[in-house]
C-alpha cells in the first residue's frame, strides 16, 4: 500500500510519499536480512521543520501517533463546540424567561392604563349628562 501525504506549512508545499508493504519495504540484495534501510524524511510540526533518517517501522510509528493527535485534538474540539451551544441554548433560555416576565408586566401596564382611561371616560360622561339634565327645563313645572 502506498500512502501520499500532502502538508502545507506557511508558503511550503511539499509532497511526501511514503510506500509501505504488508512485507516491509524492499531490500536489496546487498543488505543483511535483519537490517533495515533508513531513508531521510522531513517533519513539519508546529511551524518547524525537521529532517531525520528513519525506518519504516519508525515512520508507520510517527504516522500513527500524529493521527492519534488529530483525533483527540479533534474530539476536543467537538467537546468545547458542544459545550458552548448548550451554554448558549441556556442563555437564550434564560433570555426567553426573562422577556416573559418583562411581555407580561407590559401587558398589565396597557391594562392598566386602559382601565383607568375607561374609568376617566365614564365619570366624564356622567358629570356631562348630570350636567344636562340639570339644565334642561322641567316640562312639569311650566303646566
Amino acid at each position: 500500500m502506498c500512502k501520499k501525504l500532502r502538508m502545507a506549512a506557511g508558503n511550503l508545499d511539499c509532497n511526501t510519499e511514503l510506500c509501505l508493504t504488508a512485507g516491509g519495504s524492499p531490500r536489496s540484495r546487498s543488505n543483511d536480512a535483519g537490517a533495515e534501510q533508513k531513508h531521510a524524511i522531513t517533519i513539519f510540526y508546529g511551524g518547524r521543520v525537521c529532517v531525520c533518517d528513519a525506518t519504516e517501522i519508525q515512520a508507520r510509528a510517527i504516522i500513527s501517533m500524529a493521527m492519534r493527535e488529530m483525533e483527540e485534538t479533534a474530539m476536543k474540539r467537538r467537546v468545547q463546540s458542544f459545550s458552548l451551544r448548550a451554554e448558549a441554548a441556556a442563555q437564550r433560555q434564560d433570555l426567553q424567561l426573562l422577556n416573559q416576565g418583562l411581555s407580561m408586566k407590559k401587558s398589565l401596564q396597557r391594562f392598566l392604563q386602559k382601565r383607568k382611561t375607561r374609568v376617566c371616560d365614564n365619570i366624564h360622561q356622567r358629570s356631562a349628562t348630570a350636567v344636562d339634565q340639570e339644565a334642561a327645563p322641567d316640562s312639569s313645572s311650566f303646566s
